[in-house]
């Protein structure tokens, strides 16, 4: 642990995340019947409402920034996966979530692509979802 007036380390700082999120995937992991469990825990009928519970889960903000029928774009902002000084976009949890809102929204299969990421300095994250298949 860092001292009271030193700021922890950036790899400290992912460590601790890859920890939370571990934890969390086990505790998931655990439950017995996890469709039943999400889906009478989180009824999420329309995208915005999925956008606001990643948000309440304190993972960060997503917002939908453009939408078409075959096409979505996203911004995130403080994501829990952002690493400081990386070479390549880290938000993959945030970028899977918004696949699977999408596709369960629109009954499709999407696919989608991180095109700036905070963690190589860019101002905020921007995800491109876009129709594969139906």
């Amino acid at each position: 642990m860092a001292p009271k007036n030193q700021r922890p380390s950036a790899n400290s700082q992912f460590i601790e995340r890859e920890r939370l999120l571990r934890n969390i995937a086990q505790q998931i992991h655990s439950s017995v019947n996890l469709p039943e469990i999400l889906n009478t825990r989180v009824q999420a009928p329309s995208l915005p409402e999925f956008l606001e519970a990643f948000t309440m889960m304190g993972l960060g903000t997503l917002t939908l920034t453009e939408e078409s029928p075959n096409y979505w774009q996203f911004t995130g902002d403080k994501l829990v996966e952002v690493n400081k000084g990386s070479d390549c976009p880290t938000c993959n949890y945030a970028r899977g979530y918004l696949c699977g809102a999408v596709a369960y929204q629109n009954s499709v299969k999407v696919a989608a692509v991180e095109m700036a990421c905070q963690s190589m300095g860019d101002h905020q994250c921007k995800f491109v979802v876009q129709v594969i298949g139906r």
